[in-house]
């Protein structure tokens, strides 16, 4: 990560002192600024889903961070390397052969700088460390500090925070010191608040060992990476820095002239908000934030061609829809989106007497409803439901069908015919999943769709519901 950081800042750096080098301002600068801009905010938007996983699967952040590293060839193991040959398909054909083991070419003078036999994993490990960011001060190069007599300065090491640095693979001579300086001041409010501990609502066991007192376990925590932290304020932070640089490529990549751009960009920033909703506590805030969400992308769908944006035109239609239903559940129940599994299926809960309140679960609800079905509509080609969707999006699909029916057994103070209404689209819907797992078998065992419990689920609202309108009819709920 801080790699990433170092070059990118390191283009910004050259982005902006271009016309001062150059002495001429190229026509595609402005452009290459909002990419470096944009780059930038991508970079702390990973770097915030990094923080998450850290937080939310301990040790687990330590493994992706360091990469996979295979354990070191033991004596018995080590490989005996691979002999070269300059023996090509025509020499062959001549009757030529290669030197066996132990002669050589009298043509080709073997040496240190080229050996005849070559270990392969000797070439493996020098690109790991080169490709690695350490901590081993082991090998500390100074150079000196100018003409002008500053402080030398350690090669290829970045120091990212008073008193902590980071050897790096890349170390660009002229602009170290100024990449250095953006760096400890665009992380100097993360590197406060990565000493944070994580909120005790959200702490989890890192890894268990042996039992330190009579039934508690022992908790073996692992180090945190030096680009991560576990608390809400690291995670805020570096937000801040991610939501700075995506509004920044915004004010280029307007939506006449970059839609493409212009909607990932959007994207991104709500799978920001989305991925700081995982540290947020407080209720009144993740409604916030969700909204915040829905405002950003609901507008695209009034804007963006169906048929020539499609891919777009599903996945913002979902995702407005999805959040628009997470906004439902925290109202109605108090449930943070993370917090429980879109798929339970419970509809006995207690009526809520606030008819307000009511009111405004109710336009929620149908507000999710009416993105779920047009997302479901952008596969109907001519208003014709198909027969089959691809293993793709099949998912996918059902989900937003089997979404769409329990929220229409969710509103509350309806009419009694509207309600009746509401609950036969609702079993309708079950019964076409079903039907839809009758004919095609293989959505309950196909990996990638993996709808078994979906359709057990559906099984048992479909036998329910009838009941249910029975009571409903009978004016006894």
């Amino acid at each position: 990560f801080w790699t990433a950081e170092y070059l990118l800042h390191s283009a910004t750096i050259m982005c902006e002192r271009c016309e001062e080098v150059c002495g001429v301002k190229p026509e595609s600068l402005e452009e290459l600024q909002a990419e470096c801009a944009r780059d930038m905010g991508n970079y702390y938007s990973t770097r915030l889903k990094f923080l998450r996983t850290c937080a939310q699967h301990p040790g687990f952040g330590e493994t992706v961070w360091r990469g996979e590293r295979k354990p070191p060839a033991s004596g018995k193991d080590k490989s005996e390397g691979s002999r070269l040959k300059f023996v090509c398909s025509a020499d062959a054909a001549k009757g030529e052969q290669a030197p066996k083991a132990g002669e050589s070419s009298e043509a080709i003078v073997w040496d240190a700088i080229f050996p005849e036999v070559v270990h392969l994993e000797d070439e493996e490990a020098e690109d790991n460390r080169l490709a690695e960011e350490t901590g081993d001060k082991a090998e500390v190069k100074e150079e000196d500090g100018g003409d002008d007599g500053g402080k030398k300065r350690a090669v290829g090491w970045l120091e990212y925070a008073p008193g902590e640095k980071v050897r790096l693979p890349v170390y660009f001579r002229r602009l170290h010191e100024m990449v250095e300086r953006r760096i400890c001041r665009a992380n100097a409010g993360f590197v406060a608040a990565r000493a944070n501990p994580l909120p005790k609502a959200l702490s989890l066991v890192e890894a268990e060992g042996e039992e330190a007192n009579e039934g508690e376990p022992k908790v073996v925590r692992k180090p945190t990476p030096s680009c991560a932290g576990l608390s809400f304020e690291a995670g805020r932070e570096m937000f801040k820095l991610a939501n700075h640089y995506q509004l920044k490529a915004l004010q280029y990549y307007v939506i006449d002239g970059y839609v493409t751009d212009h909607v990932r960009i959007l994207q991104e920033l709500s799978q920001m908000y989305r991925t700081l909703l995982w540290w947020e506590l407080d209720h009144k805030r993740a409604a916030a934030m969700m909204k915040r969400r829905t405002r950003m992308l609901s507008p695209l769908l009034d804007i963006l061609n169906p048929k020539v944006y499609i891919a777009f035109w599903r996945q913002l239609s979902f995702e407005v829809a999805e959040v628009t239903q997470q906004l439902y559940e925290l109202r109605k129940d108090g449930k943070l989106p993370e917090a429980h599994t879109a798929l339970g299926i419970d509809d006995d809960e207690e009526d809520h007497h606030s008819v307000k309140v009511a009111a405004r679960l109710n336009e929620l609800a149908r507000s999710s409803l009416k993105y779920f079905t047009t997302f479901l509509e952008s596969y109907h080609e001519r208003g014709v439901v198909p027969d089959k969707v691809d293993d793709d999006n099949t998912r996918v699909y059902l989900t937003a069908r089997l979404n769409r029916a329990r929220l229409r057994t969710k509103m509350r103070g309806l009419a009694r015919e509207e309600s009746i209404e509401a609950h036969k689209l609702a079993l309708r819907e079950y019964e076409w999943i079903m039907d839809y797992g009758k004919r095609h078998p293989e959505i309950a065992t196909k990996t990638e769709i993996n709808f078994a419990t979906e359709l057990s689920l559906c099984q048992e609202m479909a036998g329910m519901l009838p009941a249910k309108l029975s009571r409903i009819a009978a004016g006894r709920m």
